[in-house]
């Protein structure tokens, strides 16, 4: 006996198969994911490429704003305390922003950028003439970084 299902039913069946799907896609080693990719890639019309592009940076840039906020955090930090290590001020983001510290390693990567536009931007402008305002006063200079 065959029992014919609703469209509703259809369609959640499909999405559990979907979902499934996606989790065995995510657990594949970088080479057979990048071979998934290439294969699904090559059957997409140009179109259709187009559209799953937007849809997936989508999602890897869904959280743009924190970041923006995170970055202005840091460079505010790093501007007053030039001499703060880069982990120091990664460290002080994860309390200040409640941030998980899982993603440490990726503020120390942000922090170090942020500390190096800032002493590049002290090298070509030059110093402040104000001393008060000089994020390198009592600390470093920028030839020694």
């Amino acid at each position: 006996m065959t029992t014919i299902l609703s469209r509703e039913e259809q369609r959640q069946n499909h999405r559990k198969k979907l979902k499934h799907t996606a989790i065995e896609v995510g657990m594949l080693p970088r080479y057979d994911l990048s071979y998934f990719f290439s294969e699904m890639f090559s059957t997409l019309s140009p179109e259709k490429k187009k559209e799953v592009i937007k849809i997936v940076t989508g999602y890897q840039f869904e959280d743009a704003g924190k970041w923006r906020e995170i970055d202005k955090y840091m460079n505010g930090c790093l501007t007053r305390h030039f001499d703060y290590a880069p982990k120091k001020v990664a460290h002080m983001c994860c309390v200040y922003m409640r941030i998980s510290t899982n993603i440490k390693p990726q503020l120390i990567k942000r922090a170090q950028k942020i500390k190096d536009r800032i002493r590049k931007s002290i090298l070509y402008h030059g110093l402040p003439d104000d001393e008060a305002n000089n994020p390198l006063s009592d600390s470093v200079s920028p030839t020694e970084i």
